[in-house]
Parts: C-alpha cells; structure tokens; sequence
C-alpha cells in the first residue's frame, strides 16, 4: 500500500508507465512551465546562448511543486543554471545550483541523476578554479556511469570538460587524450555539441603547443568546432571559440553571428 501511495509522487505525469525518458520528459515539462508547442525549451535557451530567455523558465520549473512533476525536472534546471554560470562566471550561482542538483540527486537514488548531477558540479568546480575537485567529479560521474550503464549519452561531455579541467591544471598530455576521447566518442554517438566543446578544448591546446605544424592543427580544429556551432545552434560556445580564435576577426564574428 505505501509503495502504490508512492508512485504518484515519483512519477506524477505517468512518463514512466508511457516509456517516456529523462531527456524526453523535458519537453513535456517545459510546456507544462509555460512553452509553446515547437518553441524553445529552456534547456534549449541556455544552449543558444539566451540566458535571460532561459531564466523564466528554469524558475517556473524550480517553483513546481514535486506533486507536479518528478524529481528530474528539479534536478535539470539547476544544471541548465550552472551552465549559465559559466558562460557569466558566476561562481556562487555556480556552487548553489551545483550542489542543489546532487543533493537532489543522491536523494533521490537516480543512476541517471547523479552522473548528471555531479557532472554538473564537477563543472561548477572548474568555474571555481577548484581543478582537483573537478577531475575527481568528472572522474568519479563518468567511471559510475560506465559501471553502472546509466546517462551514457553524456559521456562525451564528460570527457570533454574532464579534459578542460587537465588543460586549466597544467596536464596538457593527459588533457589532449582527453579531448581526443571526447572527440571519438561524440562522433560515434553523433552527439554534435559535445564534439563541439570537445574540439574547442583540442584547439587551445594545440595553439599552446606553440608549434607551426600543431597550430594549422588548431585552426582547423577550431574550424570544426565553429562548424558544429552553426549547425547545432549552440552560441553558447561562441565566446569560448573567439577567446581561442583570439584575433577577432570580421568574418569570423559573422559567420557566428548566424548562430545567434
């Protein structure tokens, strides 16, 4: 009896008797928060680089009542939220949706969840310049989700900000095999905005390298890179692109204009 009075609480919208996932279900959510049918999520908002667009709908979703909807849809929005942190370098925002997030998430005894969320704060870590505690989440969230076959779908993201972490710390040669990991996986899984960010993070450190061959390398990386942000709409990794193109050039800030 208990355990059936517990259902609607866990899975309020039924998206578990209908099969729906966790990704999935944040489409229905964000309509439920106040979105249009084929409008922007907010989650969408944040990777356009719309923070502000964003922010009206993370809240709505924040502000929900858990009979309202399952503890993901109060896990997802504090992560959509250190992303912003990022892109603002704001730490405290960083650090209280970070460990929002995990709390949650741990509670809630959700695999899923808690590569998510202590991938998320792995990167509140970076933001922080806390890189030994951010290559152990990192570390931690992808060796879980490998073990345990859960939220797979963000390895390469994982790896892609494990790699960054081992670039900020001085591990350039750990930091490149990293990347070259995220690269790999991303493309086998066409996960587009991973690579992206992965590509990002392999063009800065082949312009480090300070070698004409490796920085030709890093140009056409950044390339790439640029291209995947056109085609994905993420913006949000505009201003990383330019701070490693470093020349702020004409046609460059066009063509990523489009993206906008």
């Amino acid at each position: 009896m208990n355990q059936r009075r517990d259902l609607p609480r866990q899975d309020p919208m039924g998206f578990a008797r209908a099969g729906i996932g966790p990704m999935a279900r944040l489409e229905v959510v964000d309509l439920v928060a106040g979105g249009a049918p084929g409008a922007p999520t907010g989650r969408a908002l944040v990777l356009r680089g719309k923070p502000d667009e964003a922010r009206p709908y993370l809240d709505r979703l924040l502000q929900m009542d858990e009979g309202q909807v399952d503890v993901t849809h109060h896990v997802m929005p504090s992560m959509a939220y250190v992303e912003i942190a990022r892109t603002e370098g704001n730490l405290t925002l960083a650090r209280q949706h970070a460990e929002r997030a995990f709390s949650l998430a741990v509670k809630s005894g959700s695999p899923y969840l808690r590569v998510y969320a202590q991938a998320s704060r792995g990167l509140s870590h970076i933001i922080a310049g806390h890189l030994t505690s951010a290559i152990d989440d990192l570390s931690d969230a992808l060796n879980f989700a490998r073990t345990r076959k859960a939220g797979l779908e963000n390895e390469a993201r994982i790896l892609a900000d494990l790699a960054d972490a081992h670039r900020r710390n001085g591990d350039a040669e750990i930091a490149l095999a990293t990347a070259n990991e995220a690269i790999a996986v991303a493309t086998a899984r066409h996960t587009r905005v991973p690579e992206c960010f992965a590509r990002i993070v392999r063009a800065r450190l082949l312009f480090d390298s300070k070698s004409d061959d490796q920085e030709a390398e890093a140009r056409s990386e950044l390339h790439r890179a640029e291209a995947l942000m056109l085609q994905t709409g993420a913006s949000i990794y505009l201003a990383s692109i330019h701070e490693v193109d470093g020349d702020g050039s004409p046609d460059s800030a066009s063509r990523s204009s489009k993206a906008c």
